[in-house]
């Protein structure tokens, strides 16, 4: 009973001594950043010079600024039915199942068993307490006391535990912790990018409508001009010439058509695929529908340090350095002492009918202290390799940081400069179509010849498409932008 109580108090000293952990506890990183935004990401967030219309609200949905349903009805498609996106999901809970399994060694492990054995001694070997008579002849040398053939029946439990003296479990599951963490932020940057994605095509994809809707508008005229001087040729006012110049310029428009058609299916087709549909499933419903009118917005900026809150790329790679640190936690524990308490208990008997009796009862208790002495060299090199590790998830933390800001800035510029092109392409289309229309007048009052009335329309359909592409790279860069910044000014925790 004395010893009993010696083990049970041994494991309770050592279990309060458990607070002493060991290798380097993690800290929050401090990172370098720019207090303001410069360049044409500091014009976005300057709500008065913004370029691109007034400041949108903060929120996580950031799609509605579009102000499009559909568009929005395609978002929450794609949440649900994307395989990139339940893809996250199954790692989040195979990392959550992880934690859960190294979170489990923390607890004492018992097991049950039942044992039935049939065994039958040498004749010749000692029994215990007998000496060797090398004089007894057969003997070979040992004095045996006849063959016995016996049961050994056997039912009980055994239990063992690892006291965490030094941390080393503690630190374990701290840095599945950290990586549970991290793949949850995997699966927010891999809904954001999807999300982008399906954005991105269905802006490029209203786009082609639009432009297709344009080539449609240039055909009609130019249809009309082409009757215009087959009546005029008729009537002996215009040469030959003006009708094939006016039939070829028909048949150009016609020729592009195709060609826009084909882009709209295939917008069509990475649609569904993005939503987890087969691609012909949004052909009807979208291409029998009208784009909406979008009118841009300025995206919320805010300050370049709110990055390292809003982009879940950057979030995933400070989980993943604490991760990291604490696994060097995990390989300074392997060099210290390991504590163990042992324990079985259970029946024995040669008879199943007296297992249970008082008298079958076996139990045994005590520690087990383990101490590496000598491992060549291993785990001081399994340490310094954790280390590395750590100070490389550093690095790519820093580098995430440069590339996030690289990325806002770009996206920035790229969205203010297709803002300012499309405004100047709509003062151009005005004035083409004065012109075209002017140069269309003269030619039927005979005052011009057709090849002005060609270069006019021309020069008008090419403004037209000009528009409506660089209407659609507004969009496109706006949702880019948006991208970049991590979304709205919320982040989504679910």
């Amino acid at each position: 009973m004395k010893r009993v109580a010696f083990v049970w108090a041994f494991a309770w000293v050592a279990l309060l001594a458990g607070g002493c952990t060991v290798g380097p506890s993690y800290e929050q990183p401090t990172v370098e950043m720019p207090t303001a935004w410069s360049g044409d990401a500091a014009v976005v967030g300057d709500e008065g010079e913004a370029v691109a219309g007034p400041m949108a609200s903060p929120s996580v949905a950031w799609w509605a600024v579009f102000g499009d349903p559909q568009l929005s009805e395609m978002v929450e498609r794609a949440v649900a039915g994307n395989h990139d996106i339940e893809l996250a999901r199954l790692r989040v809970r195979e990392a959550r199942a992880q934690r859960q399994a190294v979170a489990g060694s923390r607890w004492p492990s018992v097991e049950a068993g039942a044992d039935y054995r049939r065994f039958r001694e040498s004749e010749t070997a000692p029994r215990p307490g007998q000496a060797p008579t090398p004089d007894t002849p057969g003997s070979g040398g040992q004095a045996g006391g006849g063959s016995q053939t016996a049961n050994l029946f056997s039912v009980g439990f055994d239990a063992s535990w690892e006291v965490d003296v030094f941390g080393g479990t503690r630190r374990r599951v701290e840095a599945v912790d950290a990586q549970v963490d991290a793949a949850v932020e995997g699966g927010h940057g891999t809904l954001l990018t999807v999300v982008g994605e399906v954005v991105r095509n269905y802006v490029e994809l209203r786009g082609t409508q639009r432009e297709w809707a344009t080539l449609q508008e240039t055909l009609r005229l130019q249809r009309r001009t082409l009757e215009l001087v087959e009546r005029r040729h008729a009537a002996g006012l215009s040469p030959r010439l003006d009708v094939t110049r006016a039939q070829s310029q028909v048949e150009r428009v016609e020729a592009d058509l195709p060609t826009v058609r084909s882009q709209l299916q295939a917008g069509a087709y990475r649609l569904a695929v993005l939503l987890g549909e087969s691609p012909t499933a949004l052909l009807d419903e979208l291409l029998e529908t009208e784009p909406v009118a979008w009118e841009p917005v300025a995206a919320p900026m805010g300050v370049p340090s709110e990055l390292l809150r809003r982009r879940p790329d950057l979030r995933q790679a400070e989980r993943e350095l604490a991760a990291a640190t604490a696994e060097v936690g995990v390989a300074t524990a392997a060099l210290y002492p390991r504590l163990f308490v042992i324990g079985s208990a259970g029946l024995e008997s040669d008879a199943a009918n007296m297992l249970i009796d008082a008298g079958s009862g076996v139990f045994a208790i005590g520690p087990s202290l383990s101490l590496p002495l000598f491992e060549g060299g291993r785990l001081r090199a399994e340490l310094l390799g954790e280390e590395v590790r750590r100070d490389a998830a550093w690095v790519r933390l820093e580098q995430a940081v440069l590339l996030a800001l690289e990325e806002v800035e770009a996206a920035a510029a790229r969205y203010v400069q297709s803002d300012r092109g499309a405004r100047r392409t709509a003062d151009v289309v005005a004035s083409t179509e004065q012109s075209a229309e002017l140069a269309l007048r003269l030619y039927e009052q005979g005052l011009s010849d057709f090849l002005a009335v060609l270069d006019a329309e021309r020069e008008l359909a090419e403004a037209r498409r000009q528009q409506a592409q660089r209407q659609t790279a507004v969009m496109v860069e706006l949702g880019a932008l948006y991208k970049a910044l991590g979304g709205g000014w919320a982040v989504d925790d679910e």
